[in-house]
């Protein structure tokens, strides 16, 4: 398995809670009791708010506790409701996918994250009206860190401990908090209004809640933790039983509401990995976090840098799979002086440029193969074509676009609209190669995803992919994506 080296969207840290492994299982959660569901009706009904990208950056490289704490009740809020709809999409999969035993599972880890998230928001609330009634009986100070758990007045406890539920705090599961008298600073310079991810509602904290900021969002990060481990098998999981009820009961994958629903769903899965991401790195910054990174978005993301990176992991596995790897060319545009830089996500970056040159060097090996046999000898480095890969700006320098080409066996016509649809593919699943991605180890090709879900990346942040071929001399791929964040909205879930 090769490990994806662009930044993370979720870092770990020394200060982080360990979580129980029973906790992070993949399994079905079973029965859940029959508020999740009452509740999952509910939030299915409202409507999503969408983001806008720019309100990402206000957050500044390393936000106070209070801040974090705001966008952990934002999250608390939104993210039941994208997975409330996810979990009522999953049970009208057409062709009768729904009933299958794999989505009933997928099922049950939406119902038990979307539960995680409710216990929190509502222990968060119990918290914020009951102050007094929590603090009596107990001489609580301010919450302070010693060797990864606090310290509540003379007790201390571990950001874990506490009673029953997914969510818990100190003393028997109910949280104690701190005297105002403790309050830090962070109160006083918060202006109402100033949390950007939701400008409808004002997430204005109280004196005792800021006071407890840290382990309300530590214990929020956990929970996020969580659900990222138990949601990673999602996308091959959702791709071998499509593929499987496909072969059993001969239902054309390519149907239009297949596609629909897929897309649906990966372009959601994409907006609650971001967010997740995207708190948790500010949450838990890295060591090697530098002045342009504000959580998983670099302001200033170096397209050769990530072409690079994609370009080495992409060439390892693929001489692990054939012995061999085509070079790859990486250059600037003729009109280009420097290297330009952008506001980006280089993991997703990192991703789609890993999934357009894995196809690059695939096709090239391919045709390679497809002359060595001709000549009766085996494949040698010096039969492979490059792989060329062209960084240039367009739209007046406000976009930038990546060109990849190469002079493998290229697409047949009959071929070129099936590219972008989910589960067509022209590569041997067989082929045993492997990728250390966002879903764990999973086939490198085969399922037909790459593409698909390359293009929703790209397209989720108003840019576009597309491509040109023909059979026989090779293909052209281009990724364009906007160089500012500024105006870019989340698309329509």
């Amino acid at each position: 398995m090769i490990p994806c080296r662009a930044p993370k969207c979720f870092p770990t840290s020394s200060t982080r809670v360990v979580v129980p492994q029973a906790i992070l299982s993949t399994a079905s959660p079973g029965p859940l009791p029959q508020w999740v569901y009452e509740r999952i009706d509910e939030y299915a009904k409202r409507s999503i708010r969408q983001i806008a990208f720019s309100d990402m950056l206000k957050f500044g490289h390393r936000p106070s506790h209070s801040a974090l704490l705001k966008a952990a009740l934002f999250l608390a809020d939104e993210l039941p409701v994208r997975m409330a709809q996810r979990f009522q999409s999953l049970k009208h999969m057409p062709f009768g996918l729904a009933s299958l035993s794999e989505v009933v599972t997928v099922q049950g880890w939406y119902a038990k994250s979307f539960a995680q998230l409710i216990e929190f928001r509502e222990e968060v609330e119990r918290w914020r009206r009951n102050p007094d009634a929590i603090l009596k009986g107990h001489n609580a100070g301010a919450p302070q860190s010693k060797g990864g758990s606090y310290i509540w007045g003379s007790k201390r406890v571990s950001a874990n401990a506490g009673g029953g539920g997914w969510f818990s705090g100190p003393f028997g599961g109910k949280p104690v908090a701190p005297t105002p008298s403790s309050v830090s600073n962070d109160y006083l310079s918060f202006v109402p209004g100033d949390f950007g991810f939701n400008r409808e509602r004002d997430y204005e904290l109280e004196p005792h809640l800021i006071a407890a900021a840290q382990y309300f969002n530590d214990s929020f990060v956990n929970i996020l933790l969580e659900i990222v481990e138990r949601h990673n098998s999602i996308v091959l999981l959702v791709a071998k039983n499509i593929r499987s009820v496909g072969d059993k009961h001969g239902f054309r994958e390519s149907d239009p509401s297949t596609q629909h629903f897929l897309d649906r769903f990966h372009r959601t899965r994409i907006s609650q990995r971001l967010l997740i991401g995207h708190h948790v790195a500010l949450s838990q910054p890295s060591k090697s976090t530098g002045a342009n990174n504000i959580g998983v978005v670099d302001t200033e993301t170096n397209p050769v840098e990530v072409a690079e990176e994609a370009a080495e992991d992409a060439s390892i596995v693929c001489e692990a799979a054939y012995g061999a790897s085509p070079p790859i060319h990486i250059s600037l545009g003729p009109s280009l002086k420097k290297v330009p830089t952008f506001v980006f996500v280089p993991s997703h970056l990192h991703h789609i440029m890993f999934e357009i040159l894995k196809n690059a060097m695939r096709a090239s090996v391919e045709k390679a193969e497809l002359s060595t046999r001709r000549d009766g000898r085996g494949l040698d480095a010096d039969d492979l074509s490059p792989v060329n890969v062209s960084i240039e700006e367009e739209n007046e320098g406000k976009a930038i676009l990546v060109r990849v080409s190469d002079r493998g066996i290229g697409i047949s016509t009959s071929n070129m609209p099936k590219v972008f649809q989910y589960s067509f593919t022209t590569a041997n699943a067989d082929a045993g190669m492997m990728l250390g991605s966002e879903s764990g180890a999973s086939p490198l090709a085969g399922y037909g995803y790459g593409l698909p879900l390359s293009r929703l990346y790209a397209r989720y942040f108003n840019g576009d992919l597309t491509l040109t071929s023909k059979e026989g001399y090779g293909t052209d791929v281009y990724l364009t994506l906007p160089k500012s964040l500024d105006g870019v909205m989340e698309p329509f879930l």
